[in-house]
């Protein structure tokens, strides 16, 4: 994600002495215009698409219980996982 400032830029007060603030003179973003863009990657904007079924809460449990045990076993043919996970999309 990337945040790109406008061309409006906005001042800010110093605190007075004692340490009460006064408003400052202000060149903020016209009303109705955003004072910054975000833009968002594709991968990102895919993610809008994931629906809340398809994270699996029990597998995702039952391994951190496994990991927390000192007992989850990390030899995973990682092409069968890659397969897999392709026959998903």
């Amino acid at each position: 994600m990337k945040i790109r400032p406008t061309q409006t830029t906005q001042k800010v007060a110093a605190p007075e002495r004692d340490g009460s603030r006064r408003p400052a003179e202000a060149t903020a973003a016209p009303v109705g215009q955003p004072a910054a863009q975000v833009s968002r990657s594709s991968f990102a904007r895919s993610l809008d698409d994931v629906t809340p079924g398809a994270i699996r809460h029990d597998l995702v449990s039952e391994v951190r219980a496994q990991l927390a045990a000192g007992t989850f076993e990390d030899s995973v043919d990682i092409d069968t996982v890659i397969d897999s996970l392709l026959a998903d999309l």
